[in-house]
């Protein structure tokens, strides 16, 4: 009866060995599992923060070009102030002109 004990013993131990290694495979895969998992959520993490930049971006250009249409829009304006001006300049000129040569014209005739 001596030898069935070692024999037993090493089955047992060789049962229990193969239960630890698959055990260990098993924990492994999770291990793996988890790492892919962390390394996604890093991955998602470092798409949200370049999402959020590209919006504080174009939240910031967005600005920037109302910004410029403002101040194209004032530009306008003062340019056809300026417009309004010159042109009433030159009607201004236009009838002194006129009224010049109309005043000659009269008081050479009267003379």
């Amino acid at each position: 009866m001596a030898t069935p004990a070692p024999q037993q013993d090493h089955s047992v131990l060789a049962y229990k060995l193969s239960q630890v290694e698959q055990e260990v495979e098993r924990l492994r895969e999770q291990l793996h599992q988890y790492v892919t998992a962390r390394e996604n959520e890093l991955q998602l993490r470092s798409i949200q923060d370049t999402v959020s930049r590209i919006e504080r971006d174009m939240a910031e250009t967005k600005k920037q070009v109302g910004d410029v249409d403002t101040k194209l829009m004032l530009q306008r304006e003062t340019l056809d102030k300026i417009q309004i001006k010159v042109l009433w300049g030159i009607v201004s000129v236009v009838l002194s002109v006129l009224t010049a040569l109309f005043i000659g014209y009269i008081t050479h005739f009267f003379h």
